[in-house]
């Protein structure tokens, strides 16, 4: 964010309607910008409703249906009617007049605009979306305002949440998005001080059919005439403002109707018990709306009205902060219950969320981030490899090949493969002039188009590369534009809409997603990849002489690489000679499933009902037009052609997929399973060939709709009997899927495990899984079940699921020792009224309302106890259950502590050090693990671990063992150490199990969502700080107080690190590893490579030092967690594009790290936010001096006292000074390390910091008569 003092940059903001009264939304965000920006608005409607407060506005009348809520078919895309050109020329003017250094722009659709002008103006613009314009917006229409703002301009699209995943599926690449919620003054609105009850009841809003106001009139009337002396208040404005007046009126006027600015609202809405939001159903178009954050903010109940088919959405935007009803009758009820203090509560954290002034950074971060790089997309540098594989086809090779060469970018190379072409070879087909500019390679014998492309690629020295077919064409601008989207949105991969020309003219839209692939649907040749795509790939597959292209798309999309679609025929492909007429379908799709049987049996389900809609949704559209006209008919020929090619296209994949059904019979293991897909096989093809009896016979009947009932029929048949055989299972099948106990993602990780492959869940279940003792939940076991039906002499050789579904749940008989089903129906007696099957009770609510499974501490399985180091007998039979079993029946715990991973990172080493600090001095603790990791090994050696790692439900194993430990004896104190914020899945469970919850809080929770920062705050009876500043930004960031805290700083967790390795020797080391030489400076710095450790900051301090003292070295220990274009690639990239290539050096992540900081001599700290590292107290340890920036976090606290230098936040410059001094002055440099050294010894004492900590904790060691041997717990599964 710029400062308040130098000149504000400009953002030129488009609004549709402005100043509209009810846009309180954008409002609040231009009132949070004005402060750092110069903000000038444009908007095209004039509203006949302004707001008091507004901003310098241009009003542009604008009367085309262009940008919002309007068909694919209406919309101007080119701006190039009549009045998109008068209104482009006015906006051209409002931009040379003010000068805007940014766009910006409300609602979805305006990325037609902005985007439109970005490319012109080269600046950067970033679009707010809001509710209805993602919701509502046809699928088509969706899809290129995406592929627009994969644009390289494009800064950033604002979206709440729960769209993140509409946004994606159509085509948005995820570096664009950034989770938002709507914008409120909040801290104007907050009232949490509770207060009398007023008697008065308010309905706010745009006056407008979708508000359903005459509803909240209904509402009022009702109730005053039943008596209620509730008064009714409306504040509103809008077009049918006078339509609600007069419908109040002829009612009595049970309402007072009134308007006031928006800005008194936060008074207004304090004098109320509860908001009404009325909406119409039929309607539906009421998006989020901020007048209910409003109230939630102000304390009020919210009740609003249910609508169809968004019951999920409506739900997440309240987040338990206020009711749905469907029926304005149910309301009166409703209000005369008290509102609850709990959902009061969770109101005003998720009105919170919406703060202006917390999320304001949002979109400013948008743009820092875009400047930051701004150098980079306009000029990038990165060698581009155009590679075109060749072989007999002289006639568009030229034109080819000029097409590649006359790109506006200019770092390119050409090559060219001639694949043993001896009829037309290409040096007799290319120029002089074109093969001095392109390479060319030649094979010596014919060896195909794959290993062509493998060829040119291996030879090719690009970053990125685009391979062409040598009778298709790039247009001169398809690198330019595909680098620079690869650049701003980080993708891996970037393709565009392709132009067909020759026999056939058509602009086809690839959507190249996985399952679109994998229906042989969206595949290309030509794209932009970056080269470690290829790499990881391993290229072209050589062994498919048709379709490795497609191949090869399709497992860049399996990989999970980046990739996005940019709008624009950038691409132009040859329809001469090629298409479905002259490819062997049938063989292509035959190599396809044999090459990704894994991926086709994983998304078949997904496959059937993607290619059904797709016919459905051609037949639909044919179905209109023949409604329509007959004109519109014979219009949509082309496409009916199109879909009987596909159609049989379908038929020759179910073909393929028996083939390979015979093909593979032959292995004993699956043949059960692929007999039935054969059968299956048979079912679909019959299927098929009514879907096409009927299709052609609605084409030529007079009256459809019977037909196209029919046909919708058969396809819903289609996909059910794809993917389940018709057999005398199907009524076990429907009895598991209905009784609500069968987890199947609980059931697919069994099987992935042990390596099943499941198309069906649950006919797995029915026909292999029960066999090979494959759980169907972590709450039924099926081996104790079977030992519970011979307890009781029941003879059931079948399934046992069944069994209990059927008969075992009314006997009462126990699924796991994890759920006593008698138990549980004693004393739950409205369970047992309902009739309800109470495992499934359990699962669906049982759990979410706090109910016990069984009785609080009961051990059902020590028959299954583990003992000794290995285990006995017992121990397989123990391993099917979801249980966590004690190898040590006699150890007592004198406290549990939570790491939240074992990897060797700051956190878990600091758990490990305090473990063995407590253990020192006669405390025992109790380890558990969510994740495991590298440390295991020495957590093992030292303490009992509780490993939760293959567990699903690890709240509820984790209290299920410390249940069975209390029983037992076994643990001394409740107290409960949780050594993570990361730990916070656990706070809420342990706190209702009545825990003591001691919380180590080594993160900035402001990095942490609002709920989730709440939820550690009140669930901590005791929060410990590592330094002030992590403190401050809980305090600061929380709503609530902190009511028992401390700050303790950890120390240095080895305190002989630096002193088991001599300088010369650790220096020897260093050589060995980067080539650095005797005498070099070396600058260490250690941490994951991520922009937030600052390791692009690093880079050009490097760039700025080594430039002045050529013999500094500078080494980076860490890699990166990130997948992809992460920044660890990037700085990489950076450092071997400059002259330092040689002296900046990457080293991943090492077990020993001890010789690295002895042989160095300054430690660097990009960080932009760091807590309070371990590896600064590491560096100062080893007399390293070190240097950091202001505000990144703990090292301020730590250097406070010397020790080193803090420089201004991100001055890179004042970094790059800071090294350079103290290079030119060693005996400072010697001074402050030894200064650092003393510093960590006396300050940061890793003992002192365990005792503190058990002062503080009231932990204590247990008698001394208990044992104490060691040994491993764990969690089976």
């Amino acid at each position: 964010m710029p400062s308040k003092t130098s000149r504000k940059p400009r953002v030129l903001v488009f609004i549709v309607q402005y100043p509209n009264f009810s846009e309180t939304y954008m409002h609040e965000e231009l009132r949070n910008l004005a402060e750092y920006y110069d903000v000038h608005i444009i908007t095209y409607k004039k509203s006949p409703f302004p707001r008091r407060e507004t901003f310098n506005y241009t009003l542009i009348e604008y009367q085309l249906p262009c940008f919002v809520y309007y068909p694919y078919e209406q919309v101007d895309w080119e701006l190039a009617q009549p009045e998109s050109v008068r209104f482009l020329a006015s906006v051209e003017e409002v931009i040379r007049e003010f000068k805007p250094d940014i766009l910006h722009g409300h609602y979805f659709g305006l990325t037609i605009l902005l985007q439109h002008l970005a490319e012109i103006h080269k600046l950067p613009f970033t679009v707010r979306t809001h509710s209805m314009d993602v919701l509502r917006e046809p699928a088509v229409k969706l899809e290129k305002l995406c592929a627009l703002s994969n644009s390289a301009w494009c800064a950033g699209i604002l979206a709440m949440p729960q769209f993140r995943q509409r946004l994606t599926e159509h085509g948005l690449a995820e570096s664009k998005l950034v989770d938002c919620f709507p914008l409120i003054n909040f801290e104007k609105f907050y009232k949490p001080e509770k207060r009398e009850k007023t008697g008065k009841i308010i309905c706010a809003g745009p006056s407008s059919p979708k508000k359903a106001h005459k509803d909240f009139v209904d509402l009022a009337l009702m109730m005053k005439e039943a008596g209620s002396t509730l008064d009714f208040d409306l504040y509103t404005d809008g077009y049918t403002l006078q339509d609600t007046v007069q419908y109040n009126d002829s009612k009595g006027k049970p309402v007072r109707i009134m308007y006031v600015d928006p800005d008194e609202m936060p008074e207004i809405y304090a004098q109320y018990d509860w908001l009404v939001y009325p909406a119409d159903p039929k309607i539906n178009r009421v998006g989020f709306p901020v007048g209910m954050v409003e109230a939630q903010a102000s304390g009020l109940g919210v009740l609003w009205q249910e609508l169809p088919d968004r019951k999920e959405e409506q739900l997440k935007n309240l987040q338990g902060a206020g009711i749905l009803y469907k029926s304005i009758k149910e309301v009166p009820e409703l209000l005369m219950q008290p509102y609850p203090e709990e959902m009061r509560q969770k109101g005003f954290e998720r009105a919170k969320l919406c703060s202006a002034k917390e999320q304001s950074h949002l979109l400013t971060d948008c743009w820092d981030r875009f400047a930051q790089q701004r150098e980079m997309i306009e000029k990038p540098a990165e060698l581009v490899s155009v590679i075109i594989s060749y072989f007999e086809k002289p006639a568009d090779l030229c034109q080819s090949v000029t097409s590649a060469l006359n790109q506006t970018y200019e770092n390119l190379e050409v090559i060219v493969v001639d694949d043993a072409s001896s009829q037309f070879p290409a040096t007799s087909i290319l120029s002089a002039q074109l093969l001095s500019r392109v390479r060319l390679i030649t094979h010596e014998k014919n060896r195909g188009v794959s290993a062509a492309r493998n060829t040119a690629i291996q030879a090719s020295s690009g970053t990125f590369i685009v391979p062409l077919d040598a009778d298709d064409l790039l247009h001169k601008e398809f690198v330019m534009r595909c680098v620079q989207a690869a650049v701003a949105g980080r993708l891996d991969a970037v393709y565009t809409q392709m132009q067909w020309f020759g026999d056939s003219e058509y602009l086809m839209t690839p959507k190249a997603n996985l399952v679109n692939l994998l229906c042989h649907k969206e595949g290309f040749p030509t794209l932009l990849y970056h080269r470690k795509v290829f790499d990881k790939i391993g290229g072209y597959r050589e062994d498919m002489p048709i379709g490795s292209d497609h191949q090869f798309l399709l497992s860049v999309a399996a990989e999970g690489f980046a990739l996005a679609r940019i709008e624009g025929a950038l691409w132009l492909y040859n329809k001469n000679e090629k298409g479905l007429g002259s490819i062997d379908v049938e063989k292509r799709m035959s190599n396809l499933i044999s090459s990704n049987g894994d991926l086709y049996e994983k998304h078949w389900p997904e496959v059937i009902a993607r290619l059904d809609s797709y016919y459905l949704s051609l037949y639909d559209e044919y179905h209109r037009a023949r409604k329509a006209s007959n004109e519109q008919v014979s219009s949509l020929t082309e496409e009916l052609d199109r879909y009987r090619i596909i159609h049989q296209e379908y038929v020759k994949v179910l073909a393929a997929y028996e083939r390979l059904v015979d093909e593979s019979s032959r292995h004993a293991q699956a043949l059960d399973e692929l007999n039935r897909l054969q059968r299956e096989t048979q079912l679909q093809r019959q299927l098929i060939s009514d879907l096409k009896n009927n299709l052609d016979a609605a084409i030529s009947a007079p009256n459809t709709a019977p037909f196209i009932d029919q046909l919708k029929a058969n396809v819903r048949s289609l996909k059910m009997k794809s993917q389940r055989r018709q057999s005398s299972i199907s009524a076990d099948i429907e009895l598991i899927e209905k009784s609500g106990i069968f987890d199947e993602s609980y059931y697919r990780k069994q099987c992935r495990r042990k390596n099943e492959h499941v198309v069906d869940p649950v006919v797995h279940f029915l026909e292999k899984g029960c066999g090979l003792n494959f759980n169907p939940s972590p709450l039924f076991d099926l081996n104790f079940y079977r030992q519970q039906l011979t307890l009781r002499r029941i003879n059931y050789p079948g399934n046992p699921l069944v069994h209990f579904i059927e008969q075992g749940a009314r006997l009462g008989i126990p699924t796991s020792p994890f759920f006593d089903t008698d138990w549980y129906i004693s004393n739950y007696s409205d369970v047992k009224e309902s009739g309800q099957n109470p495992l499934a009770h359990f699962i669906l609510f049982g759990a979410a309302e706090g109910r016990h499974s069984t009785v609080p501490g009961a051990n059902l399985c020590t028959d299954l106890r583990v003992e000794g180091e290995k285990g006995s007998t017992s121990k397989k039979q123990a391993e099917e259950t979801a249980s966590v079993l004690v190898k040590s029946d006699e150890k007592v715990y004198d406290v549990i502590i939570g790491l939240h991973e074992a990897s060797r990172t700051g956190a878990p080493l600091v758990g490990l050090e305090l473990a063995r600090g407590l253990k020192k001095r006669g405390i025992t603790p109790l380890i558990f693990l969510p994740k495991t990791g590298a440390l295991l090994p020495d957590l093992a050696q030292d303490f009992d671990i509780i490993d939760l790692s293959q567990i699903v439900e690890q709240q509820s194993a984790l209290l299920n063992h410390i249940d069975r430990l209390e029983a037992e004896g076994r643990l001394s104190s409740n107290t409960i150490i949780l050594n993570s914020a990361e730990m916070h899945p656990f706070h809420s469970a342990l706190k209702q199990r009545q825990m003591r919850v001691v919380t180590l809080f080594h993160e900035f929770l402001s990095l942490y969502p609002h709920h989730t920062r709440e939820s550690l705050r009140r669930h901590s009876d005791l929060a410990i700080f590592s330094c002030q500043q992590i403190l401050a930004d809980a305090q600061k960031h929380c709503a609530g107080p902190w009511t028992n805290f401390e700050v303790i700083s950890q120390g240095l967790i080895d305190s002989q690190f630096g002193r088991r390795i001599e300088k010369d020797e650790a220096i020897k080391e260093l050589v060995k590893t980067t080539g650095a030489r005797i005498g070099d400076f070396i600058v260490l710095a250690c941490g994951t490579a991520e922009m937030r450790k600052g390791i692009d900051i690093f880079v050009q301090v490097a760039k700025t030092v080594i430039g002045r003292f050529p013999k500094t070295r500078f080494v980076w220990i860490g890699g990166s967690h990130a997948a992809g274009s992460d920044p660890l690639t990037w700085a990489t990239r950076d450092a071997e594009q400059s002259t330092i290539k040689d002296r900046v050096h990457f080293l991943d992540t090492t077990e020993n790290i001890e010789p690295l900081f002895s042989a160095a001599d300054l430690f660097l700290l990009p960080s932009r936010l760091d807590p309070l590292p371990c590896v600064v107290h590491q560096a100062m340890a080893c007399s390293l001096p070190v240097v950091a920036f202001q505000g990144s976090g703990g090292v301020e606290e730590i250097l406070q006292d010397g020790g080193g230098q803090l420089v201004n936040y991100l001055d890179v410059p004042a970094m790059a000074d800071s090294i350079s001094q103290y290079i030119e002055n060693p005996d400072v440099r010697l001074k402050d390390g030894a200064l650092a050294a003393k510093i960590v010894m006396e300050k940061y004492n890793f003992e002192s910091y365990v005792d503190t900590l058990i002062e503080h904790t009231g932990v204590k060691p247990k008698a001394p008569n208990h044992a104490t041997s060691d040994k491993t717990l764990v969690a089976s599964h």
